[in-house]
């Protein structure tokens, strides 16, 4: 009895004729035989009692007036930034920055291209490994 237009009087008998009892047998529909406040007597939705009748017809309505609503040629579309940052170490420090910023309620207002990782520590001196994982897997990652 899946998603369907039409039932045959034999698949509305089998059907569960209450909500409840159509929840317990684990069915999408359920038919009692009562008209809906439209007068359609179909089957229902057991997530929400719903006619499928006035279902379908209130779908479509919403539909018709989605398409009927005219197209903003001014809407600004965000502009596409290419920094060339995505998989690197730099992008994966700035996110990590930024995740932590949220959790905490910071405000955060760096970019990833304000993040400078040097070839070598200037603590220490020590080269640093550009290849990723930060210092927990990577003794020599930038932090």
């Amino acid at each position: 009895m899946g998603n369907r237009l039409e039932w045959s009087a034999e698949e509305l008998a089998r059907m569960p004729i209450s909500r409840g009892a159509a929840i317990a047998a684990g069915s999408r529909y359920f038919f009692n035989g009562n008209p809906c406040v439209r007068g359609h007597v179909t089957a229902r939705t057991a997530a929400e009692g719903k006619c499928l009748d006035c279902f379908r017809a209130q779908r479509r309505d919403a539909m018709r007036r989605q398409r009927a609503k005219p197209k903003d040629p001014f809407k600004q579309v965000p502009p596409i930034v290419e920094h060339g940052l995505t998989r690197s170490v730099a992008m994966m420090l700035y996110i990590a920055a930024k995740n932590r910023a949220r959790k905490k309620g910071v405000q955060f207002s760096i970019h990833v291209t304000d993040i400078h990782i040097p070839d070598r520590c200037p603590v220490f001196g020590t080269p640093l490994d550009q290849t990723g994982g930060g210092a927990r897997t990577n003794e020599r990652g930038p932090t």
